[in-house]
């Protein structure tokens, strides 16, 4: 995760409002960190309000091995790390997921000083060929 912005450096998680963190993560099979690497979590996510720690993300699920390989997933949504989940809107995706439709939860599921591992459960409705 990289700061592209950072406004409110005192903020939790760098989430300030008006904080722009871009970010290119491994997508894991499952939360282990031993676990295969299926692809990335590519995007980026704007500090959005005043009043919590919250930001606007927008990222592409982009899966490079397995049954999904050379297929994506876009989400859009508020992320509220404050929170247990946040829900976010599946607004598209390419390959196996073209016209997808759908929601991701979004859960802390553990980490260190130095890494944070977030669980992402995805319900999806795609169009078959």
């Amino acid at each position: 995760m990289v700061y592209a912005v950072e406004l409110r450096r005192e903020a939790p998680y760098g989430n300030g409002f008006g904080n722009i963190i871009v970010f290119d993560n491994v997508l894991r099979e499952t939360a282990e960190p031993a676990s295969p690497a299926i692809g990335m979590e590519q995007g980026f996510g704007v500090g959005s309000s005043l009043a919590q720690n919250s930001g606007l993300t927008m990222l592409e699920l982009v899966f490079t091995a397995g049954r999904y390989g050379r297929s994506s997933l876009s989400v859009f949504g508020t992320l509220r790390s404050t929170e247990g989940a946040s829900e976010r809107a599946i607004v598209g995706g390419s390959g196996q997921f073209r016209l997808a439709r759908g929601y991701v939860l979004s859960r802390v599921g553990g980490g260190t000083n130095e890494t944070l591992i977030w669980e992402l459960d995805a319900y999806i409705l795609r169009h078959h060929n």
